[in-house]
């Protein structure tokens, strides 16, 4: 029988990841404060996967509680930056960062993916290069990273950019344009398949890179029935599976409460 793509449903984006920390510093403090503690493993030693079982996550078959953060810039931080970000996520107990594994098109100086299906190698001013050490120092700290693969807004190129690329009118062709998705395919494949500078380790075979994000906050305005993000979603997570089967998969998006006669964006679906 085949396996199934484990998909983290919710995103684990930065608001997820906050709750998730200030869960468990609620709950610390309650009767059950040994068991809602995270799992940290100590530096340099994460060796094993997180994996799936229903609603949750498992290290070696102990509940992992997510306690983390996210951040924009260390793609293309400097050491120094990405350093003290990480040195402070390690001092707070923290045991997962939300990070951006796309840059199409040129931003800060920085691309990963300048022209659609050009991929710049790891060096001075490739964020390929700064990813990798953003993995590299993370693992060494023992935190897991969640990798993002684009983003519904236009900051460091995203769906817009892609839409720019094929010539259509708005990002949400992303989601069914055959030629987009080809080329965000490429972009997953080639991401999936780098190899570490810093480790030596093929992304897809780093335990330390615990979770794939389809996109940051994807929606689509023009299907309120939302199928075409599930669809989108379904089929994207199947590919990742295929090519990274041992790491978790999630969609990026915030969700949203659908409240009949809202017009707020926020609470209307």
């Amino acid at each position: 029988m085949k396996s199934k793509p484990t998909i983290i449903c919710v995103a684990i984006a930065a608001a997820a990841l906050t709750c998730a920390c200030s869960s468990t510093k609620s709950s610390s403090s309650g009767s059950n404060a040994s068991a809602a503690k995270p799992v940290v493993p100590p530096p340099g030693q994460i060796t094993s996967f997180v994996t799936q079982k229903g609603k949750d996550l498992l290290l070696d078959g102990t509940p992992f509680k997510i306690a983390g953060t996210n951040n924009y810039y260390m793609h293309y931080g400097t050491n120094e930056m990405i350093d003290s970000v990480l040195d402070d996520a390690a001092a707070m107990g923290l045991n997962t960062i939300r990070v951006w594994g796309f840059m199409e098109g040129v931003s800060h100086d920085h691309s990963m993916q300048p022209e659609p299906g050009v991929y710049k190698k790891a060096e001075v001013n490739s964020a390929w290069e700064r990813l990798n050490y953003t993995v590299a120092g993370a693992k060494k700290r023992g935190i897991r990273v969640v990798v993002v693969l684009t983003n519904y807004w236009p900051d460091f190129g995203g769906m817009p950019q892609y839409a720019k690329w094929f010539n259509k009118p708005h990002q949400e062709a992303f989601y069914t344009d055959k030629k987009i998705i080809e080329c965000y395919k490429k972009h997953i494949e080639h991401m999936v398949n780098h190899k570490n500078k810093y480790t030596g380790i093929v992304n897809k075979d780093e335990p330390a890179i615990m979770t794939w994000e389809l996109a940051n906050e994807p929606r689509c305005e023009s299907d309120k029935t939302g199928n075409t993000i599930v669809n989108w979603a379904k089929d994207m997570s199947s590919y990742i599976h295929k090519l990274a089967p041992r790491q978790l998969i999630a969609v990026g998006s915030e969700g949203f409460f659908n409240r009949k006669g809202s017009d707020d964006w926020a609470y209307n679906g």
